[in-house]
């Protein structure tokens, strides 16, 4: 049974080798979950970003470098995400390409 110390609860032996444990646990997950979205962010091959409630670009990750042919900064908290993408509306294939 837990006993009380001013306030503060100690925990018997047991419990706190299974709290030791399932702390383990949940920070290997985190690491694991952080390097996940880590590779993702910096893979060329997904264009991520993403901008406040002003539409002030926040992240302008390595993919969308390569898209919209901007470094990431150029466009952070400077630029507008409807600039960044009027500036490019010139790439984007017109039916007269595609025949």
């Amino acid at each position: 049974m837990p006993k009380e110390i001013r306030g503060s609860t100690i925990l018997s032996p047991a419990a706190s080798t299974a709290d030791g444990i399932t702390e383990v646990r949940r920070q290997d997950a985190l690491l694991k979950t952080g390097a996940l979205q880590s590779a993702i962010f910096n893979s060329a091959n997904f264009s991520i970003i993403a901008t406040d409630a002003k539409g002030v670009i926040q992240i302008f990750n390595v993919g969308a470098e390569r898209m919209l042919g901007y470094a990431a900064a150029e466009v952070m908290n400077k630029l507008f995400l409807c600039t960044a993408l009027n500036a490019t509306e010139s790439l984007r294939p017109t039916r007269e390409d595609q025949k």
